[in-house]
């Protein structure tokens, strides 16, 4: 697949300096320092806690992360250590980039890791190619598009396959259909109907061969995905824009601030039809988080098929 082979090497380059470690909590010592949190080891090793590592830690110990900020450093290193005795026998999962804990989990917890999503790669045979990849907000997202749809007077939509994943427990492994429309970089992501998201949890044993078939099948509907999206783009194309502004309206799943986005993007909605306002809308949440931004996309993908 055609651009894989950079985005192999610099995630192969990142995971050598990444490591786990399976640690009882009676060998971590919580510190705190003007408002850092470190965990020290028996060797004295002090691990630094990065936000997502801060939050994961707390999670486990059933403290409001809103609560914890405003304590000072003694009523917190308090708290800690107080689990840390009640809990002696826990044993938990570090994650951790150079000296920085960035994910901490149960035992239990079978990371798949962003190299182990390329690894599933290996071996299919396919046309695609890389139209986006991004590896931010805890979040690794791979975007493989086909050739193009192209619907009269606008510009091209891409067909393809996303692929999600998150290290550090912000996300399961997911495979998604989703349309990349060439500007900046617009996306509908596509999850319901004949079409829905693979979903695999990183709990249990890893199952490489499970998400490679996953991919393989999703890659051998990318006919019938591009048929179905090509009808619904032209039909979407012929119906008046107040259709899908209404949609956008309605829905509660849209923040206000979006809505008035699309609504500034748009200006006058004079011979604009609805696939005018989804595409008013994908540009509109290009400045959300990467979260926010793939949950709004799902939703921009459910106002095309509701179309």
């Amino acid at each position: 697949m055609e651009g894989l082979k950079d985005i192999r090497n610099a995630v192969f380059e990142l995971a050598e300096r990444k490591t786990d470690a399976v640690l009882n909590l009676t060998s971590l010592t919580p510190v705190t320092r003007d408002n850092v949190v470190q965990l020290r080891t028996k060797k004295g090793t002090h691990h630094s806690l990065v936000q997502n590592g801060l939050t994961s830690y707390l999670n486990r110990i059933g403290i409001p992360v809103g609560f914890f900020k405003k304590c000072n450093n003694e009523n917190k290193r308090g708290l800690l250590e107080q689990f840390h005795a009640e809990h002696a026998d826990q044993e938990v999962l570090l994650r951790k980039i150079d000296n920085n804990i960035r994910f901490m989990a149960s035992s239990k917890y079978s990371c798949f890791d962003n190299h182990d999503v390329l690894d599933a790669f290996k071996d299919i045979d396919s046309d695609l190619k890389v139209k986006e990849h991004h590896n931010t907000d805890g979040h690794f997202v791979l975007r493989l598009v086909a050739d193009p749809i192209q619907i009269t007077d606008k510009k091209p939509f891409y067909p393809g396959v996303q692929v999600i994943n998150s290290e550090i427990g912000e996300s399961s492994v997911k495979i998604q259909f989703f349309l990349w429309e060439e500007v900046c970089t617009n996306g509908m992501v596509i999850s319901r109907a004949q079409f829905p998201m693979y979903r695999m949890i990183h709990i249990g044993k890893k199952r490489h061969n499970d998400l490679k078939k996953a991919l393989e099948q999703k890659i051998k509907e990318i006919p019938d995905f591009i048929d179905t999206c090509t009808k619904l783009l032209s039909s979407s194309e012929q119906r008046d824009a107040k259709e899908a502004i209404d949609r956008i309206q309605r829905s509660v799943e849209i923040p206000l601030n979006i809505k008035e986005k699309i609504k500034n993007k748009l200006e006058d909605t004079d011979g604009l039809s609805s696939l005018d306002v989804l595409s008013a809308m994908t540009n509109a949440i290009q400045s959300c988080s990467w979260s926010e931004r793939l949950r709004l996309e799902e939703k921009a993908g459910d106002l095309l098929f509701a179309a």
